[in-house]
């Protein structure tokens, strides 16, 4: 069988964190504005889930009201923003992309972060997105991870 095309997630696997829980830290300082204190471990549980969907859950299990979602994800996203200098592309990440490109394989990269903080991120690593025939976004796709919809899409 030949292989025709690889997707990857972004955060964690081919962009890294340069300071430890960047993300889970967005998230905990997002809803300690809004009056909340996060589980860490409801966090790590709910990880590539998309953002929104997190915060439901996370505001559901702590008797918070659902109100606060979106001024909670409008601070989440602050938060990514104000963090860009945090994220790095994965060692060897972009030499792998050029040899799976040389090879013909198509690659594709996804994340439950919400579009504008992707596209954020791979500008500031310089990426072109325009190297990944396929871009998945949880909130685009409807559902997240573990559901492989990110994966049926793709192909």
């Amino acid at each position: 069988m030949k292989i025709e095309a690889v997707l990857f997630d972004m955060i964690g696997t081919t962009v890294q964190e340069q300071v430890p829980n960047t993300i889970r830290n967005c998230f905990r300082l997002a809803f300690e504005k809004h009056g909340g204190t996060p589980d860490n471990a409801v966090i790590r549980a709910n990880r590539g889930k998309d953002k929104m969907v997190m915060i439901h859950i996370i505001l559901q299990q702590g008797n918070h009201p659902l109100t606060l979602a979106i001024p909670i994800f409008k601070a989440f996203q602050q938060n990514i923003n104000a963090s860009l200098d945090n994220f790095a592309g994965a060692d060897k990440a972009e030499v792998l992309f050029e040899k799976l490109r040389q090879k013909g394989i198509k690659i594709g990269l996804g994340t439950g972060l919400p579009r504008a903080q992707f596209d954020k991120i791979v500008a500031h690593l310089d990426w072109q997105i325009t190297n990944f025939q396929y871009t998945g976004i949880s909130s685009e796709l409807g559902e997240a991870r573990p559901n492989p919809i990110m994966i049926l899409d793709m192909m």
